[in-house]
């Protein structure tokens, strides 16, 4: 068992956990609840819920890969993509559209399970 990528899993859940809980309050409902047309808000529902499955398949991806073995490398690559890719996203936009990456701070959850998956896949922690 790898306790590093436990980490990762456990962050990626608790990330899952905040976006559908305290998202859902703060960005999804909201945006329900506003003028936009019916069509966007539809496309706006379905974007948030591909969101919150890509997230949870990475909690499971990176507990699969603790348990794995010499399989951690390909199994995590996924997630790893994913994380990294969003961390990019969150720091890209939030200093290029917002001057900040305060506002959006959600790359940092994506950051630690990052971090934490790949000490565990270091040659030392396999």
């Amino acid at each position: 068992m790898n306790y590093w990528l436990i980490a990762a899993a456990a962050v990626s859940a608790v990330t899952f956990l905040i976006h559908v809980l305290l998202g859902g309050k703060e960005l999804h409902v909201p945006l329900l609840k506003s003028a936009m047309h019916p069509v966007a808000k539809s496309i706006w529902t379905v974007v948030w819920h591909i969101v919150s499955v890509v997230i949870a398949l990475n909690s499971i991806a990176f507990y699969l890969a603790a348990r794995s073995g010499a399989d951690a490398m390909m199994i995590s690559a996924y997630p790893l993509a994913i994380s990294f890719s969003f961390i990019v996203l969150f720091l890209g936009y939030g200093i290029l559209q917002l001057g900040s990456i305060v506002q959006m701070p959600q790359w940092t959850l994506f950051l630690m399970s990052f971090v934490l998956a790949t000490i565990g896949l270091l040659p030392a922690s396999v």
